[in-house]
């Protein structure tokens, strides 16, 4: 775990990239809203998940893709970074990042040849209807054993015995997860559909009836400030963490981080 005290100064940086974020969402009338952990933050603490060193909003695609023609009203210090404008960057998360600053996560090398700046996390979210909702929510299961093998090293019985076990299922939800990345992009705009939720090629499963996000409230502070929040916080975090008032226990405490330089 990184120092707590560049720690606080990178929470710090990302509430700058939030205000940044939030001016040009406010001058272009682009819908964004805080999610994830950093909602829970904001309900639970008033600010950041003390140990928690990531910050998240989320967009409609329809919103992403106009506030895409305005991030050239960035700070100088601050740019978006996709897997399409940033060659060596891979991940599917778009970011804001900030120049001049450093953030490794665990999962990354220290000299990845993309910028590792202190960023906030875009998602970008779509519409769905009734029956992809659901077959989604199915097969998610097998992509949920997908990432229990790899908490075992390369050799381990266990991870070569989830391999085994989830090859014809994985199969299968290979196939059902590119048919449905084809097929939603016919309806993903699609505004009359009943549920949102993350874009499939990111996506984690959890969709939400649009009531419970819209219309956008601006009514719980963060780290002393407003910013967009969805319209039942409280009914999309227990869809997303349960019991979310209740901390968990130190070593359920997950951070990302293993080098900040602000």
């Amino acid at each position: 775990m990184v120092d707590q005290e560049m720690l606080r100064k990178a929470q710090l940086k990302m509430v700058e990239i939030l205000e940044a974020i939030d001016a040009i969402c406010q001058r272009h009338d682009i819908k964004y809203w805080l999610c994830y952990g950093t909602l829970l933050g904001a309900v639970r603490h008033k600010g950041f998940i003390p140990w928690d060193d990531d910050c998240d909003i989320c967009m409609m695609r329809e919103d992403f893709e106009k506030f895409s023609q305005y991030v050239n009203e960035l700070p100088e210090n601050l740019f978006l970074q996709t897997d399409k404008n940033d060659p060596h960057y891979t991940r599917k998360i778009m970011k804001i990042r900030m120049k001049n600053t450093k953030l490794v996560e665990f999962d990354e090398s220290e000299n990845e040849k993309y910028h590792q700046g202190i960023f906030v996390d875009i998602f970008v979210w779509d519409y769905y209807d009734s029956a992809s909702k659901n077959l989604l929510k199915k097969v998610s299961k097998v992509n949920e054993w997908k990432y229990k093998r790899k908490k075992y090293p390369k050799g381990h019985w266990k991870r070569a015995a989830i391999q085994v076990a989830v090859a014809v299922p994985f199969l299968g939800y290979n196939i059902i997860n590119k048919s449905m990345r084809i097929t939603s992009r016919m309806y993903r705009k699609n505004s009359d559909l009943k549920y949102i939720g993350q874009e499939i090629r990111v996506c984690d499963y959890n969709f939400f009836d649009k009531n419970i996000i819209f219309p956008l409230k601006r009514d719980i502070p963060f780290e002393g400030k407003y910013f967009s929040v969805p319209n039942d916080a409280d009914a999309f975090l227990k869809l997303k963490y349960g019991d979310y008032m209740v901390l968990p226990k130190p070593e359920n405490r997950h951070w990302h981080a293993k080098q900040i330089e602000v």
